[in-house]
């Protein structure tokens, strides 16, 4: 049986889906994960906040943070001018802190999704992170 990531939950749910062809919201997800981000372990899981909106089409926040304590840094991809994808993680820890699809084309709502089979995953994704890394955001220039 194939493991299954830490966001595949999360993706699968999502009522959004970027209208290209063999492509969704859900593998943008994964191929933004393996290309520079990856996965350590899964901590206790902290509230999260979801957000759908017509000019941020998504919006995802895990829990709440200092950033005087430890800041954030975003990994971005995209074509940066028709798409693109941010995740937030703390520069200290690599524990997630947001993951947004900024910018996307073409989206439209499904009303109904089916989550029957879908074993959920309670956590935050703590990420392997270069901690001297100084920058805010990194930028990986890709097809999303």
């Amino acid at each position: 049986m194939r493991e299954r990531t830490v966001l595949e939950p999360l993706v699968e749910k999502n009522p959004f889906k970027k209208v290209h062809p063999g492509i969704g919201f859900e593998t943008i997800i994964k191929r933004s994960f393996e290309i520079m981000l990856k996965t350590l372990e899964c901590r206790d899981k902290k509230p999260m906040k979801i957000e759908f909106d017509v000019y941020t089409p998504i919006n995802i926040e895990f829990g709440n943070w200092n950033i005087s304590e430890d800041k954030t840094v975003y990994w971005r991809t995209g074509d940066f001018k028709k798409s693109l994808i941010e995740i937030g993680f703390a520069q200290k820890t690599g524990e997630i802190r947001s993951i947004t699809l900024t910018l996307c084309e073409s989206v439209y709502k499904f009303k109904e999704w089916n989550i029957e089979n879908i074993e959920p995953i309670k956590g935050v994704p703590v990420l392997s992170v270069d901690r001297q890394q100084n920058e805010t955001y990194i930028d990986k220039k890709g097809i999303l």
